[in-house]
């Protein structure tokens, strides 16, 4: 049996090269909680569209807490590639070969040291010796890695300082 290949058969197996320029700018913002929530509503889009080309039910209303986490891990990758591309790279091809992230970051790297990891989230985090205690959470064991001036760790040390503020006003 013959099979003959059409254009959109052709056009379908063409693989597509995504650029990583964000598409919302964080130096625009000032206020984390409204930049997460922001970048909340522009993933909840897409897939509003989808569901209805499919005729299900779309999302509307308050944003899930699912939908700020997606939004939260997104901004810290997007900053994290900006500045440690090489090394997230590095980290994600020996991901996917090994199925574990057993890489080795260049020791000309500023992150060799930490020993850097992805999380199932793609977020680059460090491992530490605290790491090993059962009773800490592994998020909070395993520090997010952010860069030094990005501004989006600009927001997140200011929000973590005005929400410690607020609650030390309030006791």
């Amino acid at each position: 049996m013959n099979h003959v290949s059409t254009a959109n058969e052709t056009n379908l197996s063409i693989n597509v090269h995504a650029t990583l320029d964000p598409v919302i700018d964080f130096a625009k913002y000032s206020n984390w909680r409204k930049l997460v929530r922001i970048v909340a509503y522009v993933l909840r889009f897409p897939m509003n569209i989808r569901s209805r080309l499919q005729h299900s039910t779309h999302r509307t209303g308050v944003l899930s807490q699912l939908e700020l986490t997606e939004a939260d891990n997104l901004i810290y990758r997007q900053a994290q590639l900006e500045e440690f591309s090489e090394e997230m790279s590095i980290l994600m091809c020996s991901r996917n070969n090994t199925g574990v992230g057993g890489a080795r970051i260049p020791k000309s790297s500023s992150l060799y040291n930490l020993s850097p990891f992805l999380d199932a989230n793609g977020v680059l985090r460090m491992r530490g010796r605290i790491a090993g205690c059962q009773y800490i959470e592994p998020s909070a064991a395993h520090t997010i890695l952010l860069p030094r001036r990005h501004p989006v760790t600009i927001l997140v040390v200011q929000s973590v300082h005005e929400r410690d503020l607020m609650s030390t006003r309030t006791a």
